[in-house]
């Protein structure tokens, strides 16, 4: 998952060249939102292209520009060191850690047994009237792109090891108004990870994706992923709205890292650890609700989630830690047609992004 990718043409083609997940049955819309984190490749625009990867300054996957348009980048060009907080730190035990066995490559087939099928889909009602967009910016300060809302916070490059996050699954809808109201399936996909700000090279997350397709039909699945190589999805149990998720990643080193996911309502829990060839910097700390429509599609969509609240949210560095709410950058999701679709802020451990 990123922002609008800045790929040579050799690395799109190393990713693209990653084996499909293994056959599973899931339902329409979680299979559509599948293929749409899949091919975010096609989010590059033929000018990014051209200016190869990475972009000078070590600039991750995304254009932002602040609430006036300013065009600018903004905080992340010059990243920010943060004086660590009294926090506890969440980092992996070796009890944690999945034997050598277990460790993955990127390029590895994934397994059918490291599949989950979404649990069974439930019916949503949801209203289809059209109706006129008042979404306003938040505020001056806000980096308006077209995928992530939520709150990134930085330390020195190769010190960031950790984040984790506890939030409940929300209750996705339909949209009713702004640019992709008529699309196929909305999807609220809610995740947390290292990297893909600032970092050009990779991207170590993990998150639950709600979907709602067209007949009104919800469904969620788990995953996680080291971009730019593909989605695993992973059992936690039956999922639903208001399960509570917890989630914590760490990287032991810049090409591997340890997901630990449990879903309280199931009292299921899932551990993994997994090696990659798509190095990360260690800058980066997110929690973000990520919007997965690819430029002009019309399949898909951000579904109204209503809000997510990210709790006892925290980063883990090599020399403490770091709260969200301590000097964040502020993400917003806009879409094509100017509507900011999302809210964020943070306050000390917690992190809210409300859709509007």
């Amino acid at each position: 998952m990123k922002l609008s990718t800045v790929i040579t043409g050799a690395f799109a083609a190393a990713a693209t060249a990653a084996p499909a997940l293994a056959p599973h049955v899931v339902p329409k819309a979680a299979n559509l939102a599948r293929e749409a984190r899949l091919n975010r490749h096609a989010r590059l625009t033929h000018s990014e292209q051209s200016q190869g990867f990475p972009p000078s300054g070590n600039e991750g996957w995304g254009s932002f520009r602040g609430a006036k348009g300013s065009g600018s980048k903004g905080a992340s060009a010059t990243p920010s060191v943060f004086t660590p907080v009294a926090a506890t730190p969440v980092a992996a035990t070796p009890s944690a850690v999945v034997s050598p066995s277990a460790v993955v490559s990127p390029s590895a087939v994934v397994s059918l047994s490291a599949v989950v099928s979404v649990s069974a889909a439930v019916s949503v009602s949801t209203s289809t009237s059209a109706a006129t967009s008042t979404h306003v910016a938040t505020s001056a300060d806000d980096e308006l792109n077209e995928s992530w809302a939520g709150i990134i916070v930085q330390g020195d490059e190769g010190t960031v090891n950790g984040v984790s996050a506890s939030f409940a699954l929300p209750t996705v809808k339909k949209p009713t108004d702004g640019a992709q109201v008529d699309a196929t399936v909305h999807t609220a996909s809610t995740w947390i990870g290292i990297d893909g700000y600032s970092c050009g090279t990779g991207l170590w997350q993990a998150g639950v994706d709600g979907n709602i397709d067209e007949s009104g039909t919800v469904s969620y699945y788990a995953w996680y992923e080291w971009y730019p190589a593909d989605t695993v999805e992973i059992d936690i149990g039956d999922l639903a709205a208001g399960d509570v998720i917890t989630v914590n990643i760490t990287a032991s080193s810049t090409t591997e890292g340890t997901v630990t996911m449990s879903n309280a309502a199931s009292g299921k829990s899932y551990t993994k650890t997994v090696t990659s060839t798509y190095e990360l910097c260690l800058a980066d700390a997110e929690w973000i609700e990520e919007d997965l429509v690819v430029d002009d599609a019309t399949n898909e969509g951000l579904a109204n989630f209503g809000a997510i609240t990210f709790k006892d949210a925290v980063a883990t560095t090599s020399t403490g830690t770091m709260s969200p709410g301590n000097n964040p950058i502020v993400l917003d999701v806009e879409d094509k047609e100017g509507n900011v679709l999302t809210s964020s802020s943070a306050s000390g451990d917690t992190v809210i992004i409300t859709y509007k």
